[in-house]
């Protein structure tokens, strides 16, 4: 299966088709914010509960509605679902009817033509359907339901293609960690063809199965979001080592059809864009909180929008890089108030579209390493050069608990590499367990991005682990040998890190004209 999913490269985070498209977020008490001397559109939509968030992206995006979907507020699986549906925006309603004011509100306002509940009574009763129906001065009323949330989402699908078979069904995980459903489903609301929901235990429902095959049969591409096995052969997947990734690669994905449609087709595969109403001149995307997605439900149903998640805090990796230097061609709406979404990462953004934002992973830790102290005198005394020492007394002090190092070794006149001549070191991840456990290999990790994060300060030449070399001051990963090919454990560095460090001869040599 092929996959096209985010690999670290540099100081951004790219995909493995390079896309050019920016973010889009909201909010209700602070309209666009325009920046003197720049062309940043960045707009903040946010209401006091997702209820209120939903209301407030429909009027922004949907000014005059034929049609407007319903789903429940709590349970966000049916709405999910919904993002490929371009006819009108989602409004959230409490069952009970309690806190849908500002729904009603909207409805009062646009005069929708129609109002369509998705998922059955326990989602949307119908004495709440008929309350939105009336708000709306007597709208016809629809309901689309199935089952349970799987059925939902095939019924959804079917309107979608307007019975027909699409170029592309997207499947993605129903449940999710919580029961509330997969991120990957939120992300998936950026790509125009149906998105069937799949139970993670079991598959495909009898009823999906007959639909996809049918398709397929008439020549529908099957693309899996997200990396779990959802127990269906797909033609490829759009995945990430997280959901922040898996959003990206997705996200790109949506925008392909508008710059890389050609060399899709020439590789036959099929293309999905953000087909929905008139393109804007510039490229819509929606950053929203990943952990918690209450404000991020709705978001398939903007027309012409990306999607991608972040952390509440801190500028996810992978959403600042799909962002980096997009300024000129990308208006950006932050989905979520300040609770969800910090005002520092609304300013990680602006970094990222102005193109000088680098990732926390990567941002030097060390001021004055001449200052590291001795930590173990004993590999004072293995042969290091000073630049060799500096390094691992920095990396002793903010890291620490290696149970041994390895310095220099070999003869500097007949052996190559660094280690004869002091300038590497080995560092053993076995203090924090198996090397195969999940708990070393972080470990391991966490040592990489120390020294990429530091690398010009420490004169760091290159690092190695597992099978992988990462060069000197950024992160562009070069696979050695693929992990399952591993011969020897030591040889192969996944029980240790290596770094090799710069000769100041060499960097003096380097930095002459």
């Amino acid at each position: 299966m092929l996959h096209v999913r985010l690999t670290p490269c540099r100081t951004a985070v790219s995909i493995a088709v390079v896309l050019t498209f920016g973010l889009a977020l909201t909010s209700v008490a602070q309209p666009s914010t325009s920046y003197a001397g720049t062309n940043l559109e960045l707009t903040r939509i946010a209401g006091n509960s997702r209820i209120e968030t939903a209301a407030e992206v429909a009027q922004h995006f949907w000014p005059r509605p034929n049609v407007v979907f319903v789903a429940r507020y709590d349970v966000a699986a049916d709405a999910l679902a919904a993002g490929s549906l371009d006819e009108g925006p989602i409004l959230l309603a409490r069952p009970d009817g309690i806190g849908n004011d500002v729904s009603l509100e909207y409805l009062r306002s646009k005069h929708p033509s129609q109002v369509i509940a998705l998922g059955g009574q326990g989602a949307v009763p119908d004495a709440v359907l008929q309350e939105f129906a009336q708000a709306a001065a007597g709208a016809s009323t629809v309901r689309i339901q199935g089952e349970n949330r799987q059925e939902t989402s095939l019924e959804i699908a079917k309107r979608s293609a307007q019975g027909k078979c699409p170029t592309e069904i997207y499947l993605a995980g129903a449940f999710g960690a919580d029961g509330q459903g997969s991120p990957d489903a939120v992300a998936a609301g950026a790509l125009s063809n149906p998105l069937l929901l799949v139970s993670e235990s079991s598959g495909l429902t009898a009823n999906q199965r007959q639909y996809v095959d049918s398709c397929v049969a008439q020549g529908t591409q099957v693309v899996q979001l997200g990396g779990r096995n959802l127990h269906y052969p797909a033609a490829f997947s759009l995945d990430g080592a997280n959901r922040y990734e898996t959003a990206a690669a997705i996200s790109g994905y949506a925008q392909s059809s508008r710059v890389w449609q050609p060399m899709l087709s020439a590789f036959g595969y099929g293309v999905s864009g953000a087909n929905k109403g008139e393109a804007p001149a510039r490229t819509r995307v929606i950053v929203a909180r990943g952990d918690n997605f209450a404000d991020a439900i709705v978001a398939g149903s903007v027309p012409f929008a990306s999607i991608l998640l972040t952390n509440s805090q801190t500028l996810a990796e992978a959403a600042g890089g799909m962002l980096l230097g997009n300024s000129a061609n990308s208006t950006v709406y932050i989905f979520g108030g300040e609770g969800a979404v910090a005002a520092s990462v609304e300013q990680e953004i602006i970094s990222a579209l102005q193109g000088n934002w680098i990732p926390w992973r990567l941002r030097p830790t060390i001021s004055e390493p001449e200052n590291c102290p001795v930590t173990k005198p004993e590999w004072e005394s293995q042969g290091l050069q000073h630049v060799a020492l500096v390094g691992l007394r920095c990396v002793s002090r903010d890291i620490g608990g290696f149970q041994w190092i390895s310095g220099k070794r070999g003869n500097p006149n007949t052996d190559s590499g660094e280690h004869p001549r002091g300038l590497a070191i080995d560092l053993p991840i076995a203090g924090a367990g198996p090397w195969s456990s999940q708990a070393a290999i972080d470990y391991g990790n966490r040592i990489v991005s120390y020294f990429t994060a530091n690398g010009e300060l420490l004169h760091v030449k290159y690092i190695i682990f597992r099978n992988t070399i990462y060069q000197a001051s950024w992160f562009e990963g070069e696979l050695m040998k693929e992990p399952e090919l591993a011969t020897n454990v030591t040889q192969d560095h996944f029980d240790h890190v290596h770094i090799s460090f710069f000769d100041p001869a060499e960097l003096e040599m380097m930095e002459q004209p």
